[in-house]
């Protein structure tokens, strides 16, 4: 799929620049939950292709899930006639995507309506539900994974599905936890983490901690072989089942639009050296750790 970045611009936050640490969580206006971009027609179409040829991967939901499903997809609507009603026309019945031409009929996803929301925009987007063993994922449309499979995650509490992070649970796991139980209907929060890739695929489930050194990628062409791919993370309490609807949007960056700022590029170089090398190991950065420095610096 060709891919166009020649109008696309760094963000004004770039989360590899907040203290080392911190899980830079920022309250979230309701106007900023979802974000339009160039992409949208591009994304929203790679979408429809996935869940036509790899819908166990992208698409999965548990029966207890339903009215969590139904009060997100309720929000999402909402949302949408409120911020974009260009873009969209809801009706009882149907809704439909003015930018796409496409027409969603609600009666069709009446037992996946978390896959509907997923090809209205272009998140992502999870439910985790208060049970016994914590916050749990039941459902979920995710197209846009980061070197991980859906389906191995299904079913697991956050610990669980966090646990090849490293440090997760001596670091992040109670804080994780206490702000997930303190998150309050009409507050939702949000947060953007980082990593750079040898692709700019939005599909990516292999596998991580890659440690073999890829010979094709230098200093002089890392610019246009490597990626900065960020996530914009958002969370919503749903009030009426007390679940947690997580949203994700997926950006990737040319890192050659990381060089062209020496600030930037010597904060990115900064974040990268202050990494351990087990969280260096679980982003795949090891094979291209000493690359990505030397053409970073040459900023």
């Amino acid at each position: 799929m060709a891919l166009e970045f020649s109008s696309v611009q760094l963000p004004d936050y770039l989360p590899f620049r907040k203290l080392p640490g911190s899980m830079g969580l920022k309250a979230l206006a309701e106007a900023d939950w979802l974000d339009i971009t160039a992409e949208f027609a591009e994304e929203l179409a790679l979408k429809r292709q996935l869940l036509g040829d790899r819908y166990e991967q992208v698409f999965a939901a548990y029966p207890e899930s339903l009215p969590p499903q139904q009060e997100a997809l309720a929000m999402l609507l909402e949302h949408l006639d409120k911020y974009y009603a260009p873009d969209y026309q809801i009706t009882p019945t149907k809704i439909t995507n003015n930018r796409t031409g496409e027409v969603w009929q609600f009666d069709d996803f009446a037992h996946a309506p978390l896959e509907l929301m997923g090809r209205l925009v272009q998140e992502d987007f999870t439910i985790l539900q208060p049970l016994p063993q914590g916050y749990t994922l039941t459902a979920a449309t995710v197209c846009f994974p980061l070197r991980w499979d859906l389906r191995s995650k299904m079913g697991l509490a956050l610990s669980a599905i966090h646990q090849p992070v490293p440090d997760y649970a001596q670091k992040l796991s109670q804080p994780v936890d206490n702000m997930f139980a303190k998150l309050k209907a009409g507050y939702p929060l949000w947060r953007m983490n980082w990593s750079i890739v040898d692709s700019p695929e939005l599909f990516l489930v292999e596998a991580r901690n890659k440690q073999e050194i890829d010979q094709a990628i230098t200093p002089e062409n890392a610019g246009s072989k490597l990626w900065l791919r960020m996530e914009r993370q958002a969370m919503h309490r749903l009030a009426a089942s007390d679940s947690v609807l997580f949203t994700v949007h997926t950006y990737r960056y040319p890192l050659a639009m990381v060089h062209q700022s020496a600030e930037i590029a010597a904060d990115l170089v900064r974040a990268i050296e202050q990494m351990s090398p087990h969280l260096q190991s679980y982003k795949n950065l090891l094979p291209i750790r000493d690359t990505v420095i030397k053409y970073l610096v040459s900023a």
